[in-house]
């Protein structure tokens, strides 16, 4: 391909184009370079907010309209330059509303997220979910031994429901199945409230065949009252057990199930979800900031010199 040879310019063209240059330098006031350096924001994220953008949002163009408005009657531009800036402010502030909205909303979720999460777990609860722990597990540990949960608690206090009222009745020899579901058939030889109860069962189960198989009219009476001190004695370790069991499930209700007051306050604190709107929020007031700096100095300015052609 051939390539066409340039001829150089002649002293006449270079001084042409350096006079054409000279003209087309951009701004040379303050004032004109200022507002110059603003041009950028025009675009992008921050042009005027469109109908199409405003009706996905179901946002009221009246309200954007009114704001524009209200801005136009209190600075009373007189020249196509500072009608520009007080556009500029308005969707910057209406981009900052923008913002709002989103913080609101994202903590609105996180809110709804979190009750639906607590509503499910309640739920399956009551509609008897299942354990969080294999049955080897639950053979060795028992109820009060595998990790808590919703069906951990639900499942103990029941238990603990059927042996007090197995202790009432005096029915002691039925009462080795719920103990081994309750404290597992793994002994400790520690002596916890859980041992403890199990050998009052075991007492009173051998104490009470002892008893009618027929004893004296004397050691009756001695028996009698022994096991009578037992079963009150085992109905108070039961109720005992019960109440802590139930306290252990209210503090894990409150950690886990409910929704208190200090939970869903925290869930307006910023998270990391929120750094990139925070960041954009900082942006936009710096903007607003600027622009309205801007814009008063231009009317300063242009009330100075009117002044001046006054004579004032």
């Amino acid at each position: 391909m051939r390539t066409q040879k340039l001829r150089p310019l002649t002293t006449a063209q270079r001084e042409a184009r350096r006079r054409n240059g000279q003209q087309s330098t951009g701004p040379r006031t303050t004032m004109g370079k200022k507002i110059v350096s603003m041009n950028a924001v025009k675009h992008g994220m921050y042009s005027s907010p469109s109908l199409e953008s405003m009706a996905v949002l179901q946002e009221n163009p009246l309200e954007y309209v009114k704001l524009l408005a209200g801005l136009i009657g209190s600075f009373h531009p007189r020249n196509p330059a500072e009608t520009i800036l007080i556009e500029d402010i308005a969707h910057l502030q209406w981009q900052r509303r923008r913002n709002e909205i989103a913080r609101g909303a994202r903590i609105a979720l996180a809110v709804q997220r979190l009750e639906l999460e607590r509503a499910e777990l309640r739920r399956t609860t009551e509609n008897g979910a299942s354990l969080d722990a294999s049955e080897e597990e639950l053979k060795q540990k028992g109820l009060r031994g595998i990790a808590p949960s919703p069906a951990k608690y639900r499942d103990m206090l029941s238990v603990l429901s059927i042996l007090t009222e197995l202790a009432k009745k005096k029915q002691f020899g039925q009462a080795r199945h719920y103990l081994n579901l309750l404290y597992g058939e793994a002994k400790p030889e520690a002596k916890t409230r859980g041992n403890m109860i199990r050998t009052l069962f075991e007492q009173q189960e051998l104490e009470t065949g002892a008893a009618d198989a027929g004893p004296g009219e004397t050691e009756g009476a001695t028996a009698a009252s022994r096991l009578g001190e037992r079963q009150q004695r085992l109905l108070e370790m039961l109720s005992e057990e019960s109440e802590d069991g139930g306290e252990e499930w209210h503090n894990y209700s409150k950690q886990r199930v409910e929704i208190t007051p200090a939970l869903r306050g925290s869930l307006y604190a910023p998270g990391p979800e929120d750094w990139p709107l925070l960041r954009e929020q900082a942006l936009v007031d710096g903007l607003l900031v600027r622009k309205f700096k801007l814009l008063l100095e231009m009317q300063r300015e242009r009330r100075r010199k009117r002044g001046k052609w006054n004579g004032t």
